[in-house]
Order: structure tokens, then sequence, then C-alpha cells
């Protein structure tokens, strides 16, 4: 279960906070969805029925719960609220959290394995500042190495090649070639992905690719990537707390571990790879390889320290600060109004490594292409910016959005926050005229082969905009769980299908927005639907709501599906331009084995309903819906 994986990492505050009235279904909700299946002749055995029926080559157990339980999504909307809920002061019931649902094992914080490295001889003063930090950045290196040897060279680059090259058209744009190849790949690597992009059959890779994860030892790569931020996050405070002589110019040292270069009080620029960087001030610029871990040619580890200033972060046209292949990627930016600008990808964003961004004080401004904003693929990133209204924009694939194995969090703890995706890559598949997101909390699996991960992004406070395109806004696809949770503020919400708390194909998708006056907007397949042996969810907690869809949306399950869309109260609008696509609607399984099961649950306040009536009335809805709506005495009188 998915609640004994988490729940001893959470601390006894952090659980009480949850109770009290969290992004979960408490008691009083649980009661009134047991009156709504009631209504139908159900309980809530029926939300079991049998929706996990692929046989993956890797799955997440945790996923394939959901599916028989679907009470369990809310659970662990609770179980991230709760383990989130410390990160100011203790990030490391956290991390723990999040490596538990990677199913790879606890990393020992601060403790990188069994590796042992020799102590690092610097030049004075900074033997006694950086000594034992580069020393154990060192063991922690040297455990990636050892890692990575379980799987080839050729294997790593052909796990590269495909979950990067594919971001950026690799058999279209010659122009990426020679950015590859700095990577670390070679001319044959290149020409094989250009020749497979070109195939219609493709499965023979996609074997190889699945065979060559299942030996990735995920567990190692954590461990190793605990052990730098734990080490980082020590030297940051170290540094901030004084004590240091800055030097007037740059100065860099030669280690065994790699460039450690100390900046000034000044205006620097950090144009290359270091595995180290610690600045105390200046509006910096860091470019280039700055921030960039890369495993393929031996930098396992890279750390940035900045204590002040208006910096900017700039990549290159496929990676850039904040990466992480094979490896580890560390920034720590703790004041100033910063620029993350990525044309391709970056700002937390790892591949079978770790990835953390941290940035303090400040209004900040995120860009990127794609795999960016916290992304993650067998691996972890996360993204945790502390105070600012801060703007993130970014073409696909990002803001909370896991692969395969991975777990990626963007974290906001406060400010009102613009949060833009999509405009870069057409949605061929459904709409040559939208753009995919898949981000704002998504995550995606490789259909058939590798279940997705966890993608969540959380922001506790502000009045926020949300805008996605196709995928985004809580949305899973294929053994994975994508979640939005937004704990406080007047919200708006504006996608066009495929989110706000939407499962589809064997996936779970969660929305939960926990007060204030929130207006949704999306066209298909959005607010707590589900689509193909999914499970969707979308709670609204307190407010005068507005919804608006197009069809299949406010609560519609389809094609062997649970979806719920529970508001528990306010003076709410629901509005559904086809009256029998959503509100409320299930089907009879069309071309799947059974039907499906779609509740609205709307527990007080006077709500119109663009399908009529509604208003404090139990509406059976077409095959297995139910649209639920009391007012406040009878909500209150249900529950002792």
């Amino acid at each position: 279960m998915i609640r004994l994986i988490v729940i001893a990492c959470l601390s006894a505050a952090a659980m009480s906070a949850v109770a009290s009235g969290g992004p979960g279904f408490d008691t009083n909700i649980l009661a009134h969805m047991d009156a709504a299946l009631r209504a139908n002749n159900l309980d809530r055995e029926d939300l079991s029925f049998a929706k996990d029926v692929d046989d993956p080559d890797f799955a997440l157990g945790w996923t394939r719960e959901i599916l028989a339980d679907p009470l369990q999504l809310p659970r662990l909307a609770e179980d991230a609220a709760a383990a989130l809920s410390g990160i100011d002061s203790d990030p490391e019931p956290f991390v723990i959290f999040l490596y538990g649902l990677l199913e790879a094992g606890e990393p020992a914080a601060g403790k990188p394995g069994a590796i042992v490295a020799p102590a690092v001889e610097l030049t004075a003063p900074w033997d006694k500042v950086l000594g034992d930090v580069v020393t154990e950045l060192l063991a922690a290196s040297e455990q990636f190495r050892i890692a990575s040897e379980a799987v080839t060279s050729g294997d790593r680059r052909l796990l590269i090649t495909r979950w990067i090259g594919g971001f950026f058209d690799i058999d279209d744009d010659a122009t990426h070639h020679e950015e590859f190849m700095r990577l670390g790949l070679e001319e044959a690597d290149i020409s094989e992905a250009i020749q497979l992009a070109r195939q219609i059959d493709t499965r023979s890779d996609d074997d190889a690719v699945a065979a060559i994860f299942r030996n990735l030892p995920r567990a190692g790569f954590l461990a190793a990537g605990e052990a730098v931020r734990v080490a980082a996050a020590a030297l940051a405070d170290e540094a901030e707390a004084g004590g240091i002589e800055w030097p007037s110019e740059p100065v860099q040292l030669e280690t065994a571990l790699g460039p450690v270069v100390i900046g000034t009080p000044g205006d620097d620029v950090h144009d290359g790879y270091a595995a180290l960087i610690v600045d105390p001030g200046g509006d910096d610029r860091y470019v280039g390889d700055a921030g960039v871990a890369n495993g393929l040619v031996g930098r396992h580890v890279a750390v940035v320290i900045d204590l002040g200033g208006n910096d900017q972060y700039r990549g290159g046209p496929v990676v850039g600060p904040g990466c992480a292949l094979f490896g580890a990627s560390v920034i720590i930016d703790r004041s100033g109004d910063d620029l993350y600008d990525m044309p391709g990808a970056g700002i937390a964003a790892a591949w079978a490594g770790t990835a953390w961004l941290e940035d303090g004080r400040g209004r900040d401004e995120y860009r990127a292409r794609c795999a960016a904003q916290a992304y993650a693929c067998a691996g972890s990133a996360v993204l945790l910016d502390r105070e600012g209204a801060d703007r993130y924009d970014l073409g696909l694939y990002g803001q909370g959005c896991a692969g395969p194995g991975g777990a990626a969090v963007l974290a906001d703890l406060d400010g009102g926050d613009i949060y833009l995706a999509g405009g870069v890559e057409h949605d061929a598949e459904r709409n040559d005229d939208r753009f995919l997101s898949m981000a704002q909390g998504a995550s995606i699996g490789m259909r058939s082969r590798l279940g997705g991960g966890f993608g969540l992004l959380y922001d506790r406070a502000g009045n926020d905009l949300y805008t996605a395109d196709i995928f985004g806004q809580g949305v899973g696809y294929y053994y994975a769980c994508g979640m939005l949770l937004d704990l406080a503020g007047h919200d708006r919400y504006s996608l066009h299908q495929y989110g706000q708390g939407v499962g589809v194909h064997l996936s779970a998708g969660y929305l939960a927005d926990l007060g204030g006056n929130d207006v949704y907007h999306g066209f298909i397949l959005s607010q707590g639907s589900a689509h193909d042996y999914a499970v969707g969810m979308l709670l609204d907690d307190g407010g005068d709501d507005t919804y608006t869809g197009d069809h299949h949306t406010q609560g519609r399950a389809l094609n062997n599906a649970v979806a719920m869309l529970v508001d528990t109260g306010g003076n709410d609008g629901y509005f559904a331009r086809q009256s029998d696509g959503g509100q409320g609607i299930g089907n009879e399984g069309g071309f799947r084995d059974y039907g499906s099961l779609a509740l609205l649950l709307d527990l007080g306040g006077a709500d119109v309903y663009s399908t009529g009536g509604g208003d404090r009335t139990i509406t059976l809805r077409p095959l297995y819906g139910v649209r639920y709506d009391v007012d406040p005495e009878v909500r209150d009188a249900l529950v002792p």
C-alpha cells in the first residue's frame, strides 16, 4: 500500500496538519461519496473493477495499486503535502518520501554508500573551507561512476540518444548534431537515431531501451545524488553564515574531483564546467557547461552555490545549468531576482541521476524549451522556489513532469505565480493546431514497455495562473501519476485536452485546490475525468468556483475508468456545451470490457449546472454516473 511505503517519513506534526483539512478526501467527503454511490446501488468496492490490464516490462507498484483502489490517489496527495510541509527547514523527509515512490530503496542522507574517497588536498585557505565538502563530493562522484558501469557505455549513450534526442528532432535538425557530440554521443549513435526516427515499426528498439532500463542501478544513483545535495546545502549554510574572506578575482583550483571555482563579491562570469562553484554575490552569469553534470564524459557532479545578486543562468542549444545525466546537478541560489533561460533543457532536469535547484528570495523568471523546471526520467528532479512572485515559461515536458521511473517536483512556496506551457511542439497525433505541454504535474510512460513515474506541481500560496494546452495540470499517461496541489489563493486554470485531474490509459491524474474563488477552463477530457482504464479526480475545497468545458469534462469517465469532481462548498457554476458530455456521466464501456463510474459531488452553496436542475438534488446520470448536490445542513449532518 502507498501509505505503508511513505508514512514512516512523515512527522506527527505534518500528519496532524493534513488530517485537519488537506488535499485528500476527509471523512466528510468519503461519507458523501458513499451516499452518492448508494444512490446508484453501488459502494466503494465497485471502484475497484479491473483496470490494471496490461503487462509492461516495468511499472512502479503503487501506480498499479491506484488502478485497483482509486482512493489511494487522494491518500497519496495527503502524503505528498505532508512530506512537503516541512521542506522550509528540513528537506530530508520530503526526499525520503520522493525516493520511496521510486521503489529503489531509501538513501541515507549524506552517506554515499560504501565508497570512501581519499581526502582532497586544497591550497590554503580553501583547504579549511572546502576540503571536507570536496572530499564528500568526490566520494559521490565515484559512486556514480561505479553505478553507471552496471550498463555499458554504448547502452548509456543509447538511452540518452532516445531520451534527449527525441526532444530536439535529431533526425531533422543537423544544427544540434555537434551539441549531441559534445554530450559524449558518437556519430554512429546519431545515425542510428536518424534511421530509427524514419522507421514505422520501432518495437525492437523499444525492447532494447526497456532491457537497459531494467538494469539501471537506480538506488545507487539516488543515494549518490542525495549525498551531493546534503553536502551542497551544508556548504551553502556555512558560506552564508560568514567568516570567509572572498577573493577579489575568481580563483580556480584543480582537484581530483575536477575544477573548483571561488567567485568574488562582484559580477562574475562562470562559463565552463566546474565540479563546484561558490560565489558570494554580484550579478553573475552561469553559461555553457556551468552547473551541468554529464556522466557520459566523466563529469558526474556539478554544484553551484550563489549567495546573492540578480543572476543569469543560460544554457546551450541542448542542455544547460541544472542538467544531470548519470550524475547529480545541484544549484542553490539564496537571493536575488534571477533569470533561468534555457534554449534547450535544464533547470532541474535529470536522466538516470539527480537534479536539485533551490532558489531563495526574489522574483524569478524561468524559461526553457523542454525537459526543464523539474523533469526526471529514471531519476529525480526538484525545483524549489522559496519566495517571490515568479514566472515559469516552458515549451513541453516540465514544471513537475516525470518520464519512466522518474520523480519530478516543482514546489513554489510563496507568491502569486504564472505557469505557462506549450507553443513549441505541435500535437500532430490529435490536434494539428494545438501544442503538447505535458507539464504542471504530469507523468508519462513508454506505452506497452515502461510505466511512468510521479510528477507534481505544488504551489503553497498566492493567486496563480496556470495555462497549458495538451496534457497538463495533474495528468498521467501509462502507469503514471501526475498531480497539481495548490494550497491557497484565487487561481485560474486553462487547458485544452487531458488535464486538471485526468488519468489517461492505465494512469492517474489529480488536482486539488484548497481555497479561493477559482476558474477552471478545459475543452475535452478535463476537470476530474478519466479515459481508458484510468483514474482522474479534481478536489476544490471551498470558494465560489466556475467550471467551463465542451465535452468529456467535469466528472466524466469513459472506457473502463473512474472519475470524480468534488467541490466542498461555495456558489459554483458548471458549464459544458454538450449536455451529454459531462457533469457526472459514465458510459457502457464501449470497446472495453466494462462500464465506467463517474461522480460529481457538490457539498454546499447555490449552484448552477448547464445540464439543468441539479442544485440540492441527487441525479442519476447515464450508466454509472451520479450528480450529487447537497446543502450545507445535509452536508454537515451526514458525518458526526
